[in-house]
């Protein structure tokens, strides 16, 4: 992958910067490879950002903590990634600065008008699988990507993207049939994934409740992850913020503990997590959906 560019110099004075982040990986692209791949929308958020945008830096931040048994997505048992990728690229941004006198750098995550997982594969990070998901070379897609958005120009020329085997391991173990094969090749319907569903408000339909049966989560799904070759023989490479055993990390939440609490008392104890934003509401009705397939079950018995 080449890191960086313009001249050694450059590349160096990035790496150093990048390295104060803590990630395991970056590259750049240009900031044009990506325009024609932005709706007008998107593009008018990232120019008023970065009127002169020019080049982005990308950086991938391993959560692999390993396949520990939960009702919680592993993106979001640690700290909410949204807050540590920007503080951990806020520390670059600081650094690239003074690198580079009168450049503007800033920092961007999830809620990004760039389209992430694109940028890093043009950046030669990896690829994007038949799941949707990105696949960091070492790291699987067990990583939280963020973007630092410059005037700057340290970019070299967009990387071919890759494509990964298409073994379809993730079309056959998806509990749901969000992916599917369709005259050829794989679709994903967002509506019938796991991980969206049990993000919705309000009630679900029959059929939603089914999806998230099927999926046994209470917050989004790793299904797809655990049936990809590429996230095999992976080392637990994640950050202190999302390693399992440190202080806050969850694997499952309780839905006795989430009746025994108000919406503020909800927000005392889980603000710091990726899955707080929608408010209990969403994970009291999906673990109350589970709790009824687990009576079910045992009534059968």
């Amino acid at each position: 992958m080449r890191q960086g560019g313009g001249t050694d110099t450059d590349t160096e004075r990035i790496g150093r910067a990048v390295a104060l982040s803590g990630a395991g990986k970056w590259g750049t692209v240009p900031f044009s490879a990506l325009v024609p791949h932005m709706s007008s929308r998107a593009l008018s958020r990232a120019r008023g950002i970065c009127p002169d945008a020019a080049g982005v830096i990308v950086a991938a931040f391993p959560y692999f903590a390993g396949y520990t048994e939960g009702n919680v997505s592993m993106y979001a048992r640690g700290e909410d990634y949204h807050k540590v990728v920007l503080q951990r690229l806020g520390r670059s941004c600081e650094a690239l600065e003074k690198e580079f006198p009168g450049k503007r750098f800033i920092p961007l995550a999830d809620a990004s008008p760039l389209p992430e997982k694109l940028a890093a594969a043009m950046a030669g990070m990896g690829v994007i699988g038949r799941s949707t998901l990105f696949f960091c070379d070492g790291f699987g897609s067990f990583v939280f990507l963020g973007c630092i958005l410059t005037d700057a120009v340290p970019c070299t020329d967009p990387e071919q993207i890759r494509g990964c085997a298409g073994c379809l391991q993730c079309v056959r173990a998806c509990p749901t049939r969000a992916l599917r094969v369709v005259e050829g090749r794989v679709v994903f319907e967002k509506e019938r994934c796991v991980s969206a569903v049990t993000q919705r408000k309000g009630e679900l339909s029959a059929e939603q409740e089914g999806y998230v049966r099927a999926g046994g989560s209470a917050w989004g799904c790793d299904v797809c992850q655990k049936a990809c070759p590429m996230n095999r023989g992976l080392g637990t490479d994640a950050l202190d913020e999302f390693k399992a055993g440190a202080g806050g990390y969850i694997n499952s939440l309780d839905l006795d503990t989430l009746l025994g609490m108000d919406d503020a008392g909800f927000f005392r104890e889980y603000s710091g997590y990726a899955f707080s934003w929608r408010g209990r509401q969403p994970l009291i009705r999906n673990l109350r959906i589970l709790e009824g397939e687990k009576a079910s079950r045992a009534s059968e018995r």
